[in-house]
């Protein structure tokens, strides 16, 4: 994942709750900040335009995501510091997604439209203005070292730099390393992948402990999807989340080491957690992945 952020050369602490942050972070963007997410992939570096359009364009794809983002750790609790939880009221700085969401998903649904005709000017104009608004509001809170800005910055940093087996629960990284010495990937054994598949064992299998079952599905039909979404349904998608993660992680364990083989010259102990998440992005684990159907 690309959050336009620097890697600080000193972790911020290495514990668990790195690795919670993370999963939190990651559930998120694939969830209900899922179109934020997307743009941001997309269109923060647009090709053409002037270099104004550019930066402008940008910024408006890292202001929709971080607020999103904002938005969500708020209400579901997810800061820990206690600075945060007394002041971000007091101090405002990201503005709410919710009608820059409306909009957004608009004009996304406008853009497949091929009947021009019904577009309506003076509709496309008032949202035009607000979103140059959104956009406003979020530079002021760019430029200055507001409250939530840095709390977010802070929390975002913590959760991807942080180092993978620092972080991550240990059982879960102690049969990662035990099944990848093997010759290929666990998926290509039927009777050893049925076996840690059925087992209830959490010795066998330590992914167990995560069991969850939510529907992790990109929330982008929804304009007001954080207010259909409680806390309980999204401490479920994070547990669903990791649950899928670690299954896919040893069963795919061979293909998932080679790519993290890949970041810090090879020593994977260095893997931070964006990494590791990044992996299961990677051609050879999607491949595996395939295959465990």
């Amino acid at each position: 994942m690309a959050f336009l952020l620097h890697n600080r050369n000193k972790q911020s602490g290495s514990d668990e709750d790195a690795f919670e942050s993370m999963y939190q972070l990651h559930t998120a963007s694939s969830t209900i900040c899922a179109a934020p997410y997307r743009i941001l992939q997309t269109q923060s570096a647009p090709r053409g335009g002037s270099e104004d359009e550019q930066i402008a364009a940008k910024l408006f794809s890292t202001g929709y995501f971080h607020s999103c983002l904002d938005n969500a750790f708020k209400k579901y609790d997810l800061y820990k510091s206690s600075k945060a939880k007394t002041l971000w009221q007091e101090k405002e700085c990201y503005p709410d997604i919710t009608e820059v969401n409306e909009i957004v998903i608009k004009q996304t649904l406008r853009a497949g439209n091929k009947n021009k005709k019904d577009n309506n000017p003076e509709e496309e104009k008032d949202e035009n203005q607000k979103l140059g608004q959104f956009l406003q509001e979020f530079s002021i809170c760019y430029q200055q070292k507001r409250i939530t800005r840095g709390v977010l910055e802070d929390k975002l940093k913590h959760a991807m730099n942080s180092k993978f087996y620092e972080t991550g629960p240990k059982e879960w990284i102690n049969k990662l390393d035990e099944i990848s010495k093997l010759d290929k990937d666990l998926v290509y054994y039927p009777k050893t992948k049925k076996e840690l598949l059925e087992t209830t064992d959490s010795q066998l299998n330590p992914c167990l402990k995560f069991s969850g079952s939510a529907d992790l599905s990109p929330r982008v039909e929804l304009s007001t999807i954080m207010q259909s979404v409680p806390k309980s349904e999204f401490d479920e998608m994070i547990r669903t989340m990791k649950f899928s993660h670690c299954q896919i992680s040893l069963l795919c364990a061979k293909s998932l080491k080679n790519c993290m083989s890949k970041f810090n010259n090879g020593k994977i102990s260095n893997v931070n957690n964006q990494q590791f998440v990044q992996c299961f992005q990677d051609p050879s684990v999607i491949q595996c992945i395939n295959k465990i159907q």
